[in-house]
């Protein structure tokens, strides 16, 4: 086992702490990405089957990507400390830290975007043969095809940046039931920078998808108010699968853009973008 620093014994943080939030997280995981596997299961439109078999695809790489990158992040604090970034098991490895930044840029987009698809094609349903905006079937395939390999491609460019696969495997092992008590020790890491692009995306990217959601679920309610051909049950079925999927996608987009609000606030308020450590 890792021998335990001695400043552990005195640190504010319990040993056992990263161990138990680990667990939490990974239920908290399985709790967001639940509902969208059962809205594409059990609600997917008629004529719409090879739309929910890419749809299940992409949702199951996101949702194991998801569960990657947190635990290899972990432990990402926005409070108290606003601007404050603990080292986390890609730290411990060795991966650089504008690949751990990148990396977290990557799951706040792939996650929102991932719900965005939800919508998207429940929008499309909606729409008549005639309307601007209906796509091809191969203009949809083509685009949830491009975010299964783009998240497939960022998956496996951890294995390029971590030099002993084997040695770090059993070390992320150990450190699951037996996390280090400086995992949550601070470190000195560039956080946010104006000319850094990738904390900019960070923080546009839920305000962009967010936006979008809004504009397909009230163009997505307006279609559904339009069309007299459906009956009144079968209206309401529709009117409540949107609902589930827009309570689904909210509730951890705004727990994304809250805490990078936050930091952005608070960057500005004290004019740095460094963090000491030690």
């Amino acid at each position: 086992m890792t021998p335990i620093p001695d400043y552990c014994s005195t640190y504010e943080v319990p040993h056992r702490f990263s161990a138990i939030a680990l667990r939490i997280i990974a239920i908290v995981n399985v709790f967001v990405a639940g509902p969208a596997f059962y809205c594409i299961l059990w609600h997917t439109p008629r004529g719409m089957q090879f739309y929910k078999w890419l749809l299940l695809l992409n949702q199951f790489w996101t949702a194991l990507y998801s569960h990657i990158i947190t635990h290899g992040l972990l432990p990402i604090m926005f409070l108290p400390f606003p601007v404050m970034y603990f080292r986390g098991w890609f730290s411990d490895l060795g991966v650089p830290p504008v690949l751990q930044l990148s990396l977290c840029t990557v799951i706040f987009n792939e996650t929102l975007f991932s719900m965005l698809f939800l919508f998207f094609y429940r929008h499309q349903v909606l729409l008549s043969d005639n309307s601007r905006f209906k796509l091809s079937q191969n203009s949809i395939v083509r685009i949830i095809v491009a975010n299964i390999l783009l998240v497939f491609l960022l998956t496996a460019s951890l294995k390029f940046n971590i030099a002993d696969q084997e040695e770090s495997f059993d070390k992320i092992l150990q450190n699951w039931d037996h996390p280090p008590c400086d995992l949550w020790h601070p470190q000195r890491v560039v956080l946010m920078n104006d000319e850094n692009i990738v904390s900019t995306l960070t923080n546009i990217s839920p305000m962009i998808a967010m936006l979008l959601m809004i504009c397909f679920i009230f163009h997505s309610f307006h279609l559904m108010n339009r069309r007299e051909v459906v009956s009144a049950a079968t209206r309401q079925k529709q009117k409540t699968f949107l609902r589930s999927l827009m309570y689904m996608a909210f509730l951890p987009s705004i727990s994304f853009i809250f805490p990078s609000t936050y930091i952005m606030i608070a960057y500005k308020m004290s004019g740095q973008n460094t963090v000491n450590g030690n």
